[in-house]
């Protein structure tokens, strides 16, 4: 699956489209009747439809749910060459020839999970870019280096172009660890998390682990508390960052950003992984990499 700036394809090469549609915090996905795999709603352009009456109609036929707020995500390249959209959606009233539903992340069985995880992932990373689009970042190759380039938060990364992004997690003395909720207007809306964000221009990774947890949170950490505990890169355009800080946070100290998250909790171990069970945590993969420090 290759991902594109969708003004950069000839119209007369996009020939489908796909459509991930949000409700309530939760995601319209649909499948033939009697097929087990679940899809966002797909198909092809009719003959003098344009993209957007087809994403439409689309959604509608196959799911029930009327389009509102439709925009362009992105242009993908599989088999052929479409345009992904988000939309908001009703609830799914499906024909008696498609089954719809709703989920917080993709379902299984997927039909083709490498592709709709892709869809889903890529939708989330748009939301979350139409926030503070004035942002910039420092650009990076695939070996963490920086290009003394810049970039604007809200315009696509070209291929092998990386930002970079810290991912904070913070346990207190009786081992639970602080996360947050997201906002609605957010990727993974609703879905509780660790702190973090994307480094902003300048910034290194400890002082963007730092930055980002006081303005969500309004905790200022101690440099000496945090440990950085693992890289890696993600999506094929976002380095990550992942820190441990110990703290004596308290529910008091807590100061959420508007538009960011709505609610803050701390969690055991087991209540975190039961989380994650429900699909109320945003996917995370390396759990008991932190779990297993903290035991350290």
């Amino acid at each position: 699956m290759l991902f594109s700036q969708f003004d950069e394809i000839p119209a007369e090469q996009i020939s489908q489209v796909a459509v991930l549609a949000a409700h309530g915090g939760r995601w319209v996905y649909v499948r033939p009747a009697g097929e087990a795999g679940w899809r966002i709603p797909c198909g092809s352009i009719a003959t003098e439809e344009s993209p957007e009456r087809a994403a439409v109609r689309i959604l509608a036929e196959q799911s029930g749910a009327v389009a509102e707020d439709l925009s362009a995500v992105c242009a993908y390249r599989q088999e052929k060459t479409g345009l992904l959209f988000h939309a908001h959606g009703g609830v799914p009233q499906p024909p008696q020839n498609w089954d719809a539903a709703l989920f917080v992340c993709p379902p299984e069985p997927l039909s083709d999970p490498e592709a709709e995880r892709a869809f889903f992932h890529r939708v989330q990373g748009w939301r979350n870019l139409q926030n503070a689009a004035d942002e910039l970042w420092d650009i990076y190759d695939a070996s963490r280096r920086k290009t003394g380039k810049l970039h604007r938060r809200g315009d696509p990364l070209k291929p092998g172009e990386y930002h970079l992004a810290v991912q904070v997690w913070i346990r207190r003395p009786d081992g639970r660890f602080l996360l947050t909720r997201r906002a609605p207007n957010k990727g993974y809306p609703g879905l509780w998390e660790c702190t973090g964000g994307s480094a902003l221009a300048g910034d290194d990774s400890l002082s963007a682990a730092l930055r980002e947890t006081q303005e969500e949170t309004g905790l200022i950490l101690q440099p000496t508390e945090g440990k950085l505990i693992l890289t890696f890169s993600l999506h094929e355009d976002t380095h990550v960052d992942v820190w441990l800080f110990a703290s004596e946070v308290l529910p008091q100290d807590i100061v959420l950003q508007p538009s960011e998250t709505d609610s803050v909790g701390f969690f055991t171990e087991g209540e975190i992984c039961e989380l994650e069970k429900a699909q109320k945590l945003v996917p995370i993969s390396y759990l008991s990499r932190i779990f297993s420090v903290t035991e350290t």
